[in-house]
């Protein structure tokens, strides 16, 4: 977040010094620029904000399992994987309504802004898979 705040500010002080000394046909070029330059900065930080969540949950699924990869991940696991994120993204697909102790969905959606990855839970075992983009519609449940 704080690259994002440095680059904005870089690009309107550029913008500011340029805007002295321009028409305003420049001066809007200028604007609309800086503008459009601000909109990808936000969009980049979301998809990084939504992928790194997602690997976060990896990291931290795979760390609670070393050793034991002969069973899939307990509810508690995933809920336990999905909290505390870096940039606070917003996860669903996180559930245990049945009450058999296994996550409902094999999909949690990671989602920052509009941009979002996809964490792909085993059938069994331990093999995590993330996807950089959503979930398949019918895979996602419930918010954590």
């Amino acid at each position: 977040m704080r690259c994002r705040a440095v680059l904005v500010l870089f690009a309107s002080v550029v913008a500011v010094a340029l805007l002295g000394a321009c028409s305003s046909s420049t001066e809007k070029s200028i604007n609309k620029s800086v503008d459009k330059a601000q909109k990808n900065v936000d969009k980049a930080a979301d998809q990084l904000t939504a992928r790194f969540g997602a690997e976060a949950i990896r990291a931290k699924l795979l760390y609670d399992s070393r050793g034991d990869d002969s069973r899939p991940f307990t509810a508690e696991q995933v809920a336990d994987a999905a909290k505390d994120l870096p940039g606070s993204p917003k996860v669903t697909g996180v559930g245990d309504a049945n009450g058999d102790g296994r996550n409902d969905s094999r999909y949690l959606q990671v989602t920052a802004g509009k941009q979002a990855a996809c964490v792909i839970l085993p059938t069994s075992g331990t093999s995590v898979e993330v996807k950089g983009s959503k979930c398949p519609a019918t895979g996602v449940a419930s918010a954590a």
